[in-house]
């Protein structure tokens, strides 16, 4: 499998939002990003 290096391709949303994929593994490491992930979904289309 080759890395990806050439992002041309990822194209903004009607809104002007990139999708962003949110994954975390623990309750703690939630709780301790829940203000990052808050911001997030201000400015990404969050899946």
């Amino acid at each position: 499998m080759e890395i990806k290096t050439d992002y041309s391709d990822v194209k903004f949303r009607n809104d002007g939002k990139l999708k962003l994929l949110i994954i975390v593994g623990t309750r703690p490491e939630i709780i301790r990003l829940a203000a990052v992930i808050k911001k997030c979904r201000k400015y990404f289309d969050c899946i």
